[in-house]
């Protein structure tokens, strides 16, 4: 299950680490997800519940918080795809009551799955008694287990008497052996010094035998760089092939040479280091031997008797530690005549040196190409530059006073000459009439030209223009709620928008034509339906009604999901009027999606974007074609302030 922190501080409530909108799954999930109230000194000793709202204005429904601060998501949260459901959170106690802030979140859409829907959130008064009950229960619980844990402990000082009346008995043999053990004990160093004498010697021998076979290595190694320069020699000169394969071949043959020298030393070297490590077993044994000696005085004899045979073992090792080393005399014997060989090498080589010639040019192939190299790491650090630069403006926004205005067109009269902080335009539709079968009016939306232009001026001459490409208009339904724009006159409509600081254009709005013929109504009884189908699924007023606006009808418009998604209206005898209608003068549909469809603006949109800035202190933005606008600007904060403190003197005169 999903767990979403969310703190409460006073009346506000946020989730912990999300940038954007809550979501909660898609409609019809449900036992996924739940909340984790984290919440501040105001809301302590206070009994919390939280209320969903999926839809706005629908009954909601409570569900209280447990112990933990965990709130199950109920089902009826998430009971349709909506992106203007709310959570509420509230605490109660003793006259007190706190509630937040609305706290948004999403549901997302999904195709019809199979299955009937959950069953209903308990009451209030139910989900009360369950924790009431759970508490009592786990009360009785922690009753049986501190019951039980009480025995225990009286079991347990019994069994502590027992022990203590058989540790002393066992001290007293104790004591008894450590007496005997002492004795024994002196005989066992004895014998552990002579082994750590015995080991000494070998490590010396050892560490001598390794010497000598590092530098008999340190021939080889020479001996090869000159068979790798032999080689180098003879691929880059033709003419002095024959001297670069005499050295070649005198090289191979000194490798040969030090490469046994060299493994007859290291192969005579481990037997050496061999004979340090059984000394130092013998050492080793020794101490143990002396420890054992200390625990009983049975041990202790036969620790002597072990130390005095490990004291044997390492006399042995010496002597083959005194092997090893007239076998490391004969591998630098060895190694002398590898060095020879390598010095007959070096000369053979030395013949070939006007060859190198063309290596020489190859090293001026490979400087250019590190040259190219070089140029293309300089127009990276560029390209990084120019990112940090980008990355200091975004810094400078972060903590700056920003001001919105909706409308069309909006002014600011305390704006800081800066690029925009956001600017989105928003479609409408309007009809100069009410639409009927024989009297349709046809439906004219902002961009319908396919452009709209937008302008920013300082009132006084100076302007900026953002000219945006609308090839299918910017649509809008009139509605009275649920809108995601409300104009200047208080008329809120679902509509496509172009946000610009997100870089999108939002497509909220669908559109069907209606010809009569190839789309057309089919009826059946009282019902009119579109035979149009697997269309994207509306956005619901209520039931299946959904938010409509048409060149041939006024009535109210439904959508059907169970047999094939489609339109239909609830009219008797209505279908072929209005196919008739539609063959004189193609019909048209709009309605509101439930799900809008983004697509990416285009660079140069976006370019065009960031190059307007605000004029200070006066900013005017209208857009044309009736199109709406939401401006926000960085305030300049001098003027704030003073705003501020006008408004504050103003109060305090009254």
């Amino acid at each position: 299950m999903t767990t979403h922190t969310i703190t409460l501080a006073r009346h506000t409530a946020q989730v912990v680490g999300l940038m954007g909108v809550l979501v909660l799954g898609t409609w019809d999930s449900y036992g996924t997800e739940q909340l984790l109230l984290h919440h501040g000194p105001e809301w302590e000793g206070l009994a919390i519940d939280a209320t969903f709202h999926n839809v706005p204005n629908d009954e909601g429904v409570t569900v209280l918080a447990d112990t933990d601060g965990l709130v199950t998501v109920p089902p009826e949260a998430c009971m349709r795809a909506s992106k203007y459901a709310t959570i509420t959170i509230r605490g109660v106690q003793d006259g007190v009551q706190r509630i937040s802030c609305n706290l948004p979140y999403m549901v997302l859409d999904h195709a019809q799955v199979p299955g009937a829907n959950s069953t209903a959130t308990p009451s209030e008064n139910a989900q009360a008694l369950t924790q009431m009950q759970d508490l009592r229960d786990g009360a009785v619980d922690a009753k049986n287990q501190a019951e039980a844990a009480r025995d225990g402990a009286a079991n347990s000082a019994a069994d502590a008497k027992k022990s203590e009346t058989n540790a002393g008995q066992s001290a007293t043999a104790a004591k008894t052996a450590q007496s005997a053990a002492e004795t024994a004990k002196a005989g066992a160093e004895t014998a552990q010094k002579a082994a750590a004498s015995s080991a000494s010697s070998a490590s010396t021998f050892a560490s001598t035998a390794t010497t000598q076979a590092a530098a008999a290595k340190s021939s080889a190694t020479a001996a090869k760089a000159s068979e790798t320069a032999a080689e180098k020699s003879a691929q880059g000169a033709a003419a002095s092939e024959s001297a670069a394969k005499a050295a070649q071949t005198a090289a191979e043959t000194a490798k040969a040479n030090a490469d046994t020298a060299a493994s007859n030393a290291a192969a005579k070297a481990t037997a050496a280091a061999k004979s340090a490590v059984a000394a130092k077993e013998s050492e080793t044994s020794a101490g143990q031997s002396a420890t054992a000696a200390a625990n009983s005085a049975t041990a202790a004899a036969g620790s002597a008797t072990a130390a005095a045979g490990d004291a044997k073992t390492a006399s042995d090792a010496a002597a083959g530690a005194a092997d090893a080393k007239a076998a490391a005399v004969a591998a630098q014997k060895d190694a002398a005549a590898s060095k020879a060989a390598a010095a007959n090498s070096a000369a053979a080589a030395k013949t070939s040196e006007d060859a190198a010639a063309k290596s020489a040019a190859d090293a001026d192939s490979t400087a250019n190409s590190i040259n190219n190299s070089m140029m293309q790491i300089a127009a990276n650090k560029e390209a990084v530059s120019r990112l940090k630069e980008d990355t200091a403006a975004l810094q400078k926004r972060q903590n700056v006073l920003v001001g919105s205005e909706t409308g069309n067109p909006v002014s600011c009269d305390d704006a800081f000459a800066a690029p925009l902080c956001g600017l989105t335009v928003y479609g409408r539709s309007t009809q100069n009439g009410t639409p009927m079968p024989d009297a349709p009016v046809p439906i004219v939306s902002a961009g319908d030209g396919g452009t709209i232009a937008v302008t920013l001026s300082d009132g006084n001459g100076k302007m900026q223009t953002l000219t945006l490409p609308t090839p299918t208009g910017l649509p809008g339904i009139p509605v009275a709620t649920s809108g995601n724009y409300t104009d200047q006159n208080g008329q809120q409509w679902i509509c496509d928008e172009v946000d610009l600081e997100r870089g999108v254009k939002v497509q909220r709005v669908y559109k069907i034509d209606v010809d009569g013929e190839n789309s057309k109504f089919e009826q059946n009884g009282n019902y009119a339906n579109l035979s149009t189908r697997g269309i994207p699924i509306a956005s619901y007023v209520g039931g299946q009604r959904i938010y409509t606006i048409s060149t041939f009808t006024s009535l109210p418009w439904y959508y059907n999901t169970k047999n094939g998604q489609f339109l239909y209206l609830i009219a008797a005898d209505i279908s072929g009027q209005i196919n008739e209608s539609c063959k004189k003068q193609l019909g048209k549909v709009y309605y509101a999606l439930a799900t809008p469809i983004e697509t990416t603006l285009t660079p140069a949109e976006i370019a065009a974007y960031k190059a307007l800035t605000t004029y200070a202190p006066d900013t005017v933005v209208q857009a044309s074609d009736g199109a709406g606008v939401k401006l926000e600007y960085q305030r300049d904060v001098n003027i704030a302030v003073k705003k501020l403190e006008d408004a504050i003197a103003s109060m305090t005169a009254t």
